[in-house]
């Protein structure tokens, strides 16, 4: 008929996905796989939640796993999918199971897993992960499934995905941090501890923190009430650059902060990343990453660095 469009199949679409990515991980085809996954990627399992940043972290991890494949003679490597649904035109979110074989035989006891795919550079990419086995982190090798891991949905769907709406990340996050920055200017702590979700973490270069409660942020919250009246500080600014949802409750986003008086900049730019997770209608920060090369925190001046440690270095070196 002349004028008609049929709606893309969300489920061929994800069947797809599922697919390309899986042949690429048993042919060892980094390049495909880098071209499947969006990234920031959150990669949740039984155990552990990994957010992978960066391609380095994304290909090391793949190889590996798909290296773990290769030693346990793995040539099949299928992913089913169930079910499938657009929570927008830009976001699938689908359930499928994973047979890992060698020839006919099980090598693995197949799981089943949750994952969202976003639309970005015109191809549907992996965003969000969710499988239902035991890992302790990243790179996921064969991790341990449970006996009922070929049935098991491992997560519920989030109540009110955020991402059912038109919301946009960029729009969220730098409305959170001109709140924050607002709370500041305006000396209102009780504003300011009203967008943090406690305990939440704050790390540098060389830093990790967990702040337990508002008494642990007050020493932080000072220090930026004394720049601005020491220096007279008549512009602070934190802009977005980059802000993606993670989940349908969660936005990685990165922002630059720079405090100047009379034109003159006395503090920055300051690269950050903060992780804002939603209560309700509310968004709080639940971890802040700045790129300082202070060795403690609070800190009583930023030390402004190059480094902007990843989520999966602080992961590590914050292991127990």
């Amino acid at each position: 008929m002349s004028g008609f469009h049929a709606e893309p199949d969300a489920l061929l679409l994800y069947q797809d996905a599922l697919d390309t990515l899986a042949r690429a991980i048993l042919e060892g085809d980094m390049q495909t796989v880098s071209a499947c996954v969006k990234l920031p990627c959150l990669r949740q399992t039984l155990s552990a939640r990994t957010i992978i940043e960066t391609e380095e972290d994304l290909l090391d991890g793949c190889r590996a796993f798909s290296q773990s494949l290769k030693g346990q003679g793995v040539n099949q490597l299928i992913c089913l999918a169930s079910d499938a649904e657009f929570l927008r035109p830009d976001f699938i979110l689908g359930h499928h199971v994973t047979h890992t074989l060698r020839n006919a035989t099980r090598i693995i006891p197949s799981y089943t897993s949750r994952i969202v795919l976003q639309m970005h550079e015109e191809t549907w990419k992996f965003a969000e992960v969710h499988s239902a086995v035991s890992s302790p982190g990243w790179p996921l090798l064969t991790g341990h499934v449970p006996q009922d891991g070929g049935k098991l949905l491992p997560f519920q769907q989030i109540e009110g995905d955020i991402r059912r709406s038109q919301a946009e990340p960029m729009t969220l996050y730098q409305g959170f941090i001109d709140a924050l920055t607002q709370a500041s200017l305006d000396n209102d702590f009780e504003a300011y501890c009203a967008l943090c979700r406690f305990p939440y973490t704050a790390h540098g270069e060389v830093h990790d923190k967990v702040l337990k409660s508002p008494a642990d942020i007050r020493p932080f919250f000072d220090m930026l009430l004394g720049l601005i009246r020491d220096y007279e500080i008549d512009s602070f600014v934190r802009e977005a650059a980059q802000a993606e949802f993670l989940s349908g409750n969660l936005i990685c986003g990165y922002h630059t902060t720079t405090m100047s008086s009379r034109g003159e900049v006395i503090v920055g730019p300051v690269r950050s990343r903060m992780i804002l997770e939603r209560e309700g209608t509310t968004w709080r920060m639940t971890s802040a990453t700045n790129a300082v090369a202070n060795t403690e925190f609070p800190y009583t001046s930023p030390e402004p660095s190059e480094t902007l440690v990843t989520l999966r270095q602080i992961q590590e070196r914050t292991r127990t």
